[in-house]
């Protein structure tokens, strides 16, 4: 539900749903038209431009907020739908300037989506997104979605590899390493000793080695079985922690594409894949978020692939002869572990499992009839990837099905 909120005006809300009709009032730039973006649907009707991000047409609007599909996919934030198409695509209201999202709910959707953004499309949360933009309630403007922090949302704090950090029970703690690093985890040391640093490590490393990005609190090393009774969610009091960034493979390669290029990619050993570490499809002013996913699903679990560095190879509203791809990639030995493969028709739904403390790692996933070149890999790999069983449905691929009908999808996995 669209709900917009103001200090001073609450008792005007209900007006701001009723789009602004042209002809009666003097001054406007611009009328109302059809809200077209099918991923807004349902929110409101019409709307207006220029917006704020300076599209001059709704055509440019959409093929912006469009890069976000797969992320509204995973489900991520509840509001998340609501702050791109208020964003993107403004709801046309009586006023002259457009309403935008409230900083509270860019902060909500940011809090609980950026790490998925990270490893979707291999990119941190952009700067066009960025949450100091946007209104606050208390400065009595108005904005859409006021969102009330929850109490464990209300600190964050990211810190930094190689640097021994104070933390406590009220934070949010953010470990984040490179695109071609991992974090390895090395300690933490707990002030009061309520908690036994030993079984506190092992818990943190299992939690977070090897991951991109970790997302914790203290309360997850309260472990009632393994801790001291007194080592309890809430009372482990203030702790130092530390972790480096180590690169997970040797000999990471690296290409560079001017637009227009191409280059062929591939492992020598037959015992070894290729794997996508990271991926950009930018120039000074434009960056595609469809990047990664892109050359992921190309090449990823593959001995060879070709890479192309143009919009076609990487649908984009970045063009022009600026941009250039760069793609980093290892060649992965293969896993001693049995590999497993599943088939199934688009849309009819499938469970991926892994026996009891083994948990699943997608080697690839694919379309073996139509839509080949859809991003399904990322889409498998976010809602299964290192979980020990794994049910896809419908909705979970929604925005990686095939618009030509059913199709098989393959995916090749094995539990480590």
């Amino acid at each position: 539900m669209v709900f917009v909120s103001s200090k001073k005006m609450k008792i005007w809300a209900f007006i701001f749903l009723i789009p602004y009709v042209y002809g009666g009032m003097t001054g406007r730039v611009s009328k109302c038209e059809a809200n077209r973006a099918m991923i807004c649907k349902g929110l409101y009707n019409e709307t207006r431009f220029p917006n704020k991000k300076e599209h001059r047409s709704q055509d440019d609007a959409i093929s912006d907020l469009n890069q976000y599909k797969a992320l509204i996919s995973t489900g991520c934030a509840q509001h998340l739908r609501l702050f791109l198409c208020a964003t993107f695509i403004p709801m046309c209201t009586i006023l002259e300037e457009h309403i935008l999202p409230c900083r509270s709910l860019c902060y909500d959707v940011k809090g609980k989506c950026e790490k998925i953004l990270l490893k979707y499309v291999g990119l941190e949360w952009p700067n066009q997104l960025a949450c100091a933009q946007y209104p606050e309630t208390s400065s009595g403007k108005l904005c859409i979605g006021d969102v009330k922090p929850t109490e464990a949302a209300t600190q964050k704090v990211a810190v930094s590899p190689n640097k021994r950090t104070k933390v406590n029970d009220n934070q949010v703690i953010t470990l984040q390493c490179d695109k071609t690093t991992k974090i390895n985890f090395k300690k933490i040391i707990h002030d009061n000793k309520v908690c036994t640093r030993s079984v506190s490590q092992d818990i943190l490393r299992k939690l977070c080695n090897s991951e991109q990005t970790c997302e914790f609190q203290l309360k997850h090393v309260a472990d009632k079985v393994k801790q001291p009774s007194g080592c309890v969610p809430g009372k482990v009091g203030s702790s130092s922690i530390k972790y480096t960034c180590v690169a997970e493979h040797h000999n990471i390669k690296q290409v560079v594409l001017k637009y227009g290029q191409d280059e062929n990619i591939y492992c020598k050993s037959p015992s070894r894949h290729i794997s996508i570490l990271g991926a950009d499809f930018k120039d000074d002013t434009c960056v595609t978020p469809n990047a990664f996913c892109s050359v992921s699903q190309s090449c990823t679990g593959k001995k060879n692939c070709v890479l192309w560095a143009n919009d076609h190879y990487l649908p984009s509203q970045c063009k022009g002869e600026n941009m250039k791809l760069s793609v980093s990639y290892a060649c992965v030995k293969s896993s001693n572990e049995e590999e497993m493969v599943e088939e199934f028709l688009d849309g009819a739904g499938i469970e991926l499992k892994c026996a009891v403390g083994k948990s699943l790692s997608i080697v690839r996933a694919e379309y073996v009839s139509l839509c080949q070149s859809k991003e399904i890999h990322c889409a498998v790999d976010v809602h299964c990837g290192k979980k020990n069983s794994c049910l896809l449905l419908e909705t979970n691929l929604d925005s990686v099905k095939c618009s030509e009908g059913r199709s098989k999808v393959r995916i090749r996995y094995i539990c480590t």
